[in-house]
């Protein structure tokens, strides 16, 4: 059996093997059971160093964690952007990360990729905000409100 290591890069060279099988519309079900097979082998090794039922402690798709140091450097760079623009009159907002759903699928139509519904405590269907667009435009009225 392959060590734990070298799983996962025979894994991405068949996911990439079964992607070019399918953009030629060519059978790929024999790579797909080799992956599958390959998967297994990795949780069932995982389950054999200890790993909780093959449970792996990960950030979702598309996120990122910043180590401390890096959260720090971040922190100074969004400071000093924030200390340009109220210098040359800019204000800052802060708004939520998700908005009505309604206005999302307005804006991108129903069947967007983009958009990733949650359900409010209230019942109101929201969706995880992709963009700043919605946001930008409510710090726009807020400004000319004032």
């Amino acid at each position: 059996m392959p060590t734990t290591a070298d799983l996962p890069g025979r894994i991405a060279a068949l996911q990439a093997k079964i992607k070019e099988l399918k953009m030629s519309k060519r059978d790929a079900s024999a790579e797909v059971d080799e992956m599958k097979s390959l998967k297994a082998q990795m949780g069932d090794q995982k389950k054999d160093t200890g790993a909780a039922g093959g449970f792996q402690l990960k950030t979702p798709k598309g996120t990122t964690d910043h180590k401390p140091e890096a959260a720090l450097l971040r922190r100074k760079i969004f400071s000093t952007l924030e200390g340009i623009f109220v210098k040359y009159g800019g204000s800052t907002i802060d708004t939520p990360v998700f908005e009505l759903r309604e206005i999302l699928a307005g804006k991108y139509g129903e069947d967007s990729k983009l958009i990733y519904d949650l359900q409010d405590q209230g019942g109101e269907l929201c969706s995880l905000r992709y963009d700043l667009t919605v946001s930008l435009t409510r710090g726009y009225i807020y400004k000319a409100d004032m």
